[in-house]
C-alpha cells in the first residue's frame, strides 16, 4: 500500500505493505474446480480402467523366459585361469558364429543383434555353472531359442576343439620325424664314442677304477710291510747264525751210581712190601738203606760221562734255512709291491682318462636323453591328439536342458490395469487444474488483490446474481465512515463501465437513506477505465481523494492487474470492488488486504464533480 503525507504525491512504501495481500492462486478456487471436475475424474478413471483391462487382455506384451543350465568341466591336470575361462565362455554364447547357428536352426528372419537381444547369459562368481536364458513372447519359441543357443554353443566348442586338435596333430606329425632323426643321431654318436673310447658307463667305470686303484695301493702297502718284516727277520737270523757252529755235540749220556743204587733199593723194597708186611725187618732195613742213599744222591749232582755223539748243528741248519726263506720271501714281497704299485698307477691313469672322456660322454648321454624324452612326449601327444580328433568334446556338461516356461517371466498386464485409471485420473486432474489456470486470469478477490497489490473493499457475485447487489452495498456501507468526502467509482476497463453507474447510484441512494439525508453525490461514477488507455483516466484518478475501482472477476489477466498496480501507484488512494465473482467462489469476504488507509480521513477533502458522462 501507499501512504500520502502532507498532500504530497510522492509514494512511500510502509512496513505493512511489505507483504502483498491475497494469494497468487486461490486454493479454494482450485478446490472448487476439482470438486466440479470430480465426476470427470471418476469417469476418466473408470473408462481408463475398463480400457486398460481390455488392452491388458488383448494387446499387452508378454515375455516368457526359458533357461538351460550347463557346467564347465576343465580337463584333469589342466592349469587354467578359472575366472578368465568363465568370462570367455560367457562371451562365447553371443559371438556371431553361434548367433548365426541359432538363426539358421530356427529359420528366424532376424538380424544377429536382434537374436542377441533375445539371449542372455547368467554366471555366478566363483562358480562353473552357466545359465543360458532366452526370452520371447511365445513359450515354445523361448524354449526353442534357449535349446538352439545351447546346441549351437556345444557344436561351436566341439568344432573348435576338433580344429585345435587337428592343428596340434599336424604340428606333432611334422615334428615326429625330426625328433626320431635327432634321437637316432644322438644314439649313433654315443655308440660310436663308446666303441672308440671303450667307455660304456663313465661314472660306473670311473668309480670302479678309483676303488681298484685304492685296493691296489693297499695291497702294495701290505706287500711293502711284509717285505720289511722279512728283512728284519733275515737280519735277526744272520745275527743268530753268527753265534752257532756248523758241528756240535748231538747227544751225551752221564752215569750217577748213588742214584742207580737208590733206584734199585726202592724197587726191591716195593717188591718186598708187596709180598711182606711193612714191618718186616727186611723191609725196614731196605727203607733205612733208601733213606741213607737218598741223602747222598741229593748231595751229589754230577755224574760221570758214559757216552757222547758229535754231528751237524741242527740249530745252525734251522737258522740257515730260515734265513734263506726270509730272503726269498722278502724278494717276493718286493716284487709283489712293485707290481701292485705299477697296477695302481695304471689304474689311476685310466681313471684320469675316463675323467677326461666323462664330460663328452655326459654331453652325448644328455643329448640322447633329451632327444628320447622329446620323442616320447611327441609320441604320447600324438596318441592323445589322435584320440582328441576322433572324440573331441566341448568341455561342457548339460545339467538342465531348456525348459518350456509355464508362466510369463514379465508381463505388463497388472501394470496396465493398475496404472491406467491412476494415469487417467492424474491427466484429468491436471487438465482441470490447467483449465482453471488457463489464460492466467484472476477469478477471486484474493487473487486480484495479490496481483494488483491493492486492497479489496468488497466483493460480490453481482451482477450475475442480481439479488446480491444489496449485500454488496451493505458491505461497502459498513466500512464507509461518516464524514468521508465523496468517493470516485471508476471501471477498470470498458467491461465494468456498464455496471459502475448502476452500482454508484444504488450505493449513493442507500447511504443517503441510511443517514436520513437528502444529500447525494457521495459516490461519483466515472466513465473511462484505467486499462483502456484513455488519457483522462489517470488525471481523474489523481484528482480524486479516494477511488473505488470496479474489477470484474475472471475478466482480466495477471498482466493487466500488474499494469493496474503500476498505474494506481501514482499517489492516489485506491481500493477495489470485485464484482461478478462466481457464487461458489464468493465466500462473503468483506475486504481483502488493509483498507484502513483508504478510508482514513487524514487530509482535506477535494471537491468532486461528475468527472464523466453518465452511461
Amino acid at each position: 500500500m501507499f501512504q500520502l503525507d502532507n498532500d504530497t504525491a510522492e509514494p512511500r512504501t510502509t512496513t505493512a505493505s511489505a507483504a502483498r495481500p491475497g494469494r497468487a492462486v486461490d486454493v479454494h478456487r482450485l478446490a472448487v474446480a476439482l470438486k466440479r471436475g470430480s465426476r470427470v475424474i471418476a469417469l476418466s478413471m473408470l473408462a481408463a480402467g475398463v480400457l486398460g483391462y481390455a488392452v491388458a487382455k488383448t494387446a499387452s506384451p508378454v515375455e516368457y523366459e526359458s533357461r538351460a543350465t550347463i557346467v564347465w568341466e576343465p580337463d584333469e591336470g589342466e592349469q587354467v585361469d578359472r575366472q578368465r575361462a568363465m568370462k570367455t565362455l560367457v562371451d562365447s554364447v553371443k559371438i556371431p558364429s553361434v548367433l548365426a547357428r541359432v538363426r539358421q536352426r530356427l529359420d528366424m528372419p532376424l538380424t544377429l543383434d536382434q537374436v542377441s537381444r533375445r539371449i542372455d547369459v547368467v554366471n555366478t562368481p566363483q562358480s562353473n555353472v552357466l545359465v543360458i536364458a532366452a526370452v520371447s513372447s511365445d513359450a515354445d519359441e523361448a524354449q526353442n531359442i534357449a535349446q538352439a543357443a545351447l546346441d549351437s554353443l556345444l557344436e561351436e566348442r566341439t568344432e573348435l576343439a576338433t580344429k585345435r586338435a587337428k592343428e596340434a596333430l599336424a604340428r606333432v606329425e611334422g615334428d615326429l620325424p625330426r625328433a626320431r632323426e635327432a634321437a637316432d643321431r644322438a644314439r649313433s654318436e654315443l655308440a660310436t664314442f663308446r666303441r672308440e673310447s671303450g667307455l660304456l658307463d663313465a661314472s660306473s667305470q670311473t668309480q670302479a677304477g678309483i676303488q681298484q686303484a685304492s685296493r691296489l695301493k693297499e695291497e702294495a702297502d701290505i706287500a711293502f710291510a711284509e717285505a720289511e718284516g722279512q728283512r728284519v727277520r733275515s737280519e735277526i737270523l744272520r745275527e743268530a747264525a753268527k753265534r752257532q757252529q756248523e758241528r756240535t755235540i748231538l747227544s751225551e749220556r752221564a752215569v750217577l751210581p748213588e742214584n742207580v743204587k737208590l733206584a734199585e733199593t726202592r724197587a726191591e723194597r716195593s717188591s718186598l712190601e708187596a709180598e711182606l708186611s711193612s714191618e718186616h725187618p727186611k723191609v725196614a732195613a731196605l727203607r733205612a738203606a733208601e733213606k741213607s742213599l737218598g741223602g747222598v744222591a741229593h748231595e751229589t749232582n754230577t755224574g760221570a760221562t758214559a757216552e757222547r755223539t758229535l754231528g751237524r748243528n741242527p740249530l745252525w741248519d734251522s737258522v740257515q734255512d730260515g734265513l734263506v726263506k726270509s730272503t726269498a720271501e722278502e724278494g717276493a714281497q718286493r716284487t709283489r709291491e712293485t707290481a701292485f704299485r705299477r697296477m695302481a698307477q695304471s689304474t689311476t691313469d685310466e681313471v684320469l682318462r675316463l675323467g677326461e672322456l666323462d664330460g663328452r660322454a655326459a654331453s652325448l648321454a644328455t643329448q640322447l636323453s633329451v632327444s628320447d624324452k622329446r620323442l616320447h612326449d611327441l609320441e604320447t601327444s600324438h596318441a592323445t591328439l589322435v584320440d582328441g580328433v576322433t572324440a573331441a568334446g566341448p568341455g561342457l556338461r548339460v545339467l538342465v536342458p531348456a525348459d518350456r516356461p509355464s508362466q510369463p517371466s514379465r508381463s505388463l498386464k497388472k501394470i496396465i490395469v493398475v496404472a491406467s485409471p491412476i494415469l487417467a485420473g492424474f491427466v484429468a486432474l491436471l487438465g482441470i487444474l490447467v483449465r482453471a489456470l488457463w489464460g492466467l486470469r484472476a477469478h477471486t478477490a484474493s487473487e486480484i488483490a495479490f496481483w494488483s497489490g491493492l486492497p479489496v473493499a468488497a466483493s460480490s457475485s453481482w451482477p450475475s446474481a442480481r439479488e446480491h447487489v444489496a449485500e454488496l452495498c451493505a458491505d461497502l456501507r459498513a466500512t464507509w465512515p461518516a464524514g468521508v468526502s465523496p468517493v470516485r467509482m471508476a471501471p477498470v476497463s470498458t467491461l465494468e463501465a456498464a455496471h459502475v453507474a448502476k452500482l454508484a447510484r444504488r450505493l449513493d441512494r442507500n447511504i443517503a437513506l441510511e443517514r436520513k439525508t437528502r444529500r447525494r453525490g457521495l459516490v461519483v461514477p466515472a466513465v473511462h477505465g484505467l486499462l483502456d488507455g484513455h488519457p483522462a483516466a489517470r488525471r481523474e484518478l489523481r484528482a480524486a481523494d479516494r477511488n473505488l475501482l470496479v474489477v470484474r472477476a475472471g475478466a482480466h489477466s495477471i498482466l493487466d492487474l500488474l499494469r493496474l498496480r503500476t498505474i494506481a501507484s501514482d499517489g492516489a488512494r485506491v481500493a477495489l470492488v470485485v464484482i461478478d465473482v462466481r457464487p461458489e467462489l464468493d465466500r462473503g469476504l468483506a475486504d481483502v488486504g488493509d483498507a484502513t488507509t483508504f478510508w482514513k480521513d487524514d487530509r482535506a477533502p477535494r471537491p468532486l464533480t461528475n468527472l464523466g458522462e453518465q452511461p
